[in-house]
């Protein structure tokens, strides 16, 4: 293992976490097997690099926890600047959709007569196959609702009324919530 590489490795261990160590390891390894592949640099020995796993999660939200993301939501004052982001948690919620693909969803990919969002550009779009998101009635309400009242490209918006631009559940450190819990409740 290069030694420039391991120190840097060691000095992320003392910042991020295994699974952000992990992403940024593979991240240079690549880079650098793209300047092999393409004949940039020559061979180099990063192959060897200890690449922590990542970590999965290994809970999810309680109703409680996700009790306390709604409240959050909805503050006591006129400008109701939470709404976007509680109506964003609810269809989440009820459709175990990711909240990157909400935050990217378009109307166009909204299917109304087979009651379906086609998602084309989703997290495991390695398998070539595009992601059918069921839509229940209360989404379509919702979605029916969101496109009456805002005209924009995207189902979802922002406070702002611009689209979410990062997954948007970075709720916790306002909500007091523990650690690392899946965003989603678990459905049976």
């Amino acid at each position: 293992e290069p030694l420039d590489i391991t120190r840097f490795s060691a000095a992320l261990k003392r910042s991020v976490g295994d699974s952000t160590r992990g992403l940024i390891l593979r991240s240079i390894r690549r880079c650098f097997n793209w300047g092999v592949e393409h004949r940039l640099i020559p061979p180099h020995r990063l192959g060897r690099i200890r690449i922590p796993q990542a970590r999965s999660r290994d809970r999810y939200l309680t109703d409680q926890e996700f009790r306390v993301m709604l409240r959050t939501t909805n503050p006591r004052d006129s400008r109701r600047t939470g709404a976007p982001f509680r109506r964003l948690l609810l269809a989440l919620d009820w459709t175990l959709c990711r909240p990157g693909e909400f935050a990217r969803l378009q109307w166009e990919h909204i299917r109304w007569e087979q009651d379906v969002a086609i998602i084309p550009d989703h997290k495991t779009k390695r398998t070539g196959k595009p992601k059918i998101l069921p839509l229940v009635p209360k989404m379509q309400r919702l979605l029916r609702w969101l496109q009456r009242s805002y005209s924009s490209e995207f189902c979802f918006r922002n406070s702002r009324s611009r689209s979410w631009w990062r997954p948007p559940l970075e709720v916790r450190s306002s909500t007091s919530l523990p650690g690392r819990a899946t965003w989603s409740k678990p459905h049976s």
